[in-house]
């Protein structure tokens, strides 16, 4: 009672400051108000159990619902739901237990439920009722009851008609139901009753017609496909009254035919199962050689594949070993010329030192014959210019040769003795055009 005075506080203040224009004295809410005004704020936890107190006075089916809706988390040990429970109990009415369902659809106690609408169903007993409610729950026990019930009840209302067709139709309909045999049996006697009521002090010709019309029936109703008619007329023929018939005798002789017929089918059917049976025997053992010829194949390609892998392998590893030797041994290849190619180059540079200085030795030598030659040269072509054996063209072209070999000369000493071959080729043919000429000049000289 605390707890439901403190939220009243709480409300009453709350409400007097939001909605109402009067003073606080004569604000008076009631306990529903209060939890009307906690439900609008969303203060459902607190207004919980003031609305558990309401339930309670109220104690109907409506109120422990709204509570079970509107506060279902914080029904832990479904307290509120069990109330609800019994309060639709008491009620006790279809609509009720069909509400209460949806509360909780998984709920178990929910089986208890449909048994207590199945209650009212069978209390009403009526087939529309066990209908409805087979299909609205299909999966249970009680719809096993209900279907058991319709039957029974479908069977008490052919009874009461006691007329074949609505014995063939209750048959045809609920072809499982234990009542079918009883129902064919009834239907076999009222025609039977039929039969004698006709066949009572008639003369021959009007009991054969009789029989002829059954056994018509008969066939017309295999035609159509109306099976209990059929048997139920046939029944009625091999009875003792017909024995004597004509129909009788061609009944007896159909029969027969259609039990030798029945037979010759019986048989060509055991003929063709045995041709079957031969012929999957044959599929059997193709398949089964089949399978032992394919699993040999396989595995004689599999061995193969096996060794020629191995053999590719090997292979493959031989020709990395040679081309690991080949490449060592261009390696070792390769660092001898790279030695005999550093000799040749410091041999190179020796060479070339020697060549610089044997160059300037020949140089220095060439200059000092040169100025030899120059001065010799000089005072002889002087000489052989005055040589009266020489025409003007012979001394200029001595001349001329004599500055050729003066300038090679020059050159080739600049150049370091790379053009002395040339010089010494000019400078000898010069010398031989000038000592030949002076030849016989120098013959005819004194000191000779």
């Amino acid at each position: 009672m605390k707890t439901n005075y403190l939220l009243k506080a709480f409300t009453l203040t709350l409400t007097y400051s939001l909605f109402s224009a009067f003073p606080l004295p004569t604000v008076a809410l009631t306990d529903q108000q209060i939890v009307q005004g906690l439900e609008i704020i969303g203060e459902f936890e607190a207004a919980y159990p003031l609305a558990y107190q309401l339930a309670e006075k109220q104690n109907t089916y409506l109120a422990w619902r709204e509570l079970a809706t509107k506060y279902a988390q914080f029904d832990s040990n479904g307290k509120v739901y069990l109330y609800t429970w019994q309060q639709a109990q008491r009620v006790n009415t279809e609509a009720t237990y069909r509400d209460f369902l949806t509360l909780r659809p998984a709920a178990a106690l929910n089986l208890h439920v449909i048994h207590a609408i199945f209650e009212l169903v069978k209390a009403s007993d009526q087939v529309a009722d066990y209908v409805r409610s087979m299909e609205t729950f299909p999966n249970t026990v009680e719809a096993i009851e209900a279907v058991l019930r319709v039957q029974a009840l479908a069977f008490e209302r052919a009874k009461q008609a006691n007329n074949p067709v609505i014995y063939d139709a209750f048959v045809t309909t609920f072809q499982g139901a234990k009542q079918v045999p009883e129902a064919i049996q009834l239907a076999l006697a009222v025609e039977q009753k039929a039969v004698e009521a006709e066949d009572q002090k008639v003369d021959y010709e009007t009991h054969e017609r009789l029989a002829r019309r059954l056994f018509n029936d008969a066939r017309l109703a295999e035609k159509e496909q109306k099976s209990l008619v059929a048997a139920r007329r046939y029944a009625l023929l091999i009875e003792e009254r017909f024995r004597d018939t004509k129909v009788m005798t061609e009944l007896l002789d159909r029969e027969e035919r259609l039990a030798f017929q029945k037979l010759l089918v019986t048989k060509q059917m055991d003929l063709a199962n045995q041709i079957k049976g031969m012929q999957d025997a044959v599929v059997q053992t193709i398949q089964a050689q089949t399978q032992q010829l394919g699993d040999t194949i396989v595995k004689e390609l599999q061995a193969q594949e096996r060794r020629l892998e191995e053999v590719m392998v090997s292979q493959h590893r031989a020709l990395m070993q040679q081309v690991q030797a080949i490449d060592q041994t261009l390696q070792v290849q390769g660092q001898q010329l790279q030695a005999i190619n550093r000799n040749l180059q410091v041999q190179g540079q020796h060479l070339e030192e020697m060549i610089a200085t044997h160059n300037r030795a020949l140089a220095q030598q060439l200059q000092a014959v040169n100025q030899n030659v120059d001065k010799v040269g000089k005072l002889q072509l002087v000489r052989g210019m005055e040589s009266p054996s020489l025409s003007g063209g012979e001394k200029l072209g001595i001349a001329s040769d004599v500055v050729r070999c003066a300038s090679t000369t020059v050159t080739a000493v600049v150049t370091e003795g790379l053009a002395i071959g040339p010089a010494l080729m000019n400078c000898g043919t010069m010398i031989a055009k000038i000592v030949g000429p002076l030849v016989a000049t120098i013959k005819t000289w004194k000191f000779w």
